[in-house]
């Protein structure tokens, strides 16, 4: 199957990848975000998912905004070198977070969505998804611990304080749009 991603073609891509672009297609249509603040987190690098080194979401976000990437791996190049669980960034500083395909491999992931919710600014947005029913896989430079149910997904984000906008989940994905309106 080819996905279109603007000048780039994509075969082959899995059934997780395809839902996690239509989720992050529909989100896009809902938030219509222009010059704002754009943090995705991961997959920095990954030339599957990255073409250009630019993150995996920009074909969706990165127009009309400042969109900058996370990884805790330097080699992915990505803008900032850090962990999702403890960031420098101060308080309030991005109007939409992206941790796409990360929170499975972070050993304390109540962490990372709690720093989500530190560094949005008010009534800014998160994007969360994770695998649900996938494969472990590990690799070097990290770890693969969790799952996460739909339910359990939409928990982890209320009790951080945001407020669950869409769970998008099928049998490959568990997907939320969440919004911190303080």
């Amino acid at each position: 199957m080819a996905i279109n991603m603007g000048d780039e073609k994509m075969t082959q891509v899995s059934e997780t990848r395809q839902s996690i672009w239509k989720a992050m297609e529909q989100y896009k249509e809902k938030m219509k975000l222009w010059d704002r603040d754009i943090l995705d987190v991961g997959i920095a690098g990954d030339p599957e998912y990255a073409p250009g080194k630019r993150g995996g979401n920009h074909q969706f976000f990165g127009k009309n905004n400042n969109y900058c990437t996370l990884d805790i791996l330097p080699e992915y190049e990505p803008d900032f070198i850090g962990d999702i669980c403890k960031t420098e960034f101060p308080d309030e500083r991005w109007d939409l977070v992206i941790i796409s395909q990360v929170l499975e491999h972070c050993w304390t992931p109540k962490k990372a969505i709690k720093e989500a919710y530190r560094i949005i600014k008010p009534h800014g947005w998160l994007i969360v998804d994770t695998p649900w029913n996938y494969p472990q896989h590990e690799e070097d430079g990290f770890g693969d611990y969790w799952r996460f149910t739909p339910m359990g997904m939409d928990k982890l984000c209320e009790e951080a304080g945001f407020d669950i906008i869409y769970n998008i989940s099928n049998s490959w994905l568990v997907s939320v749009l969440a919004r911190k309106n303080k």
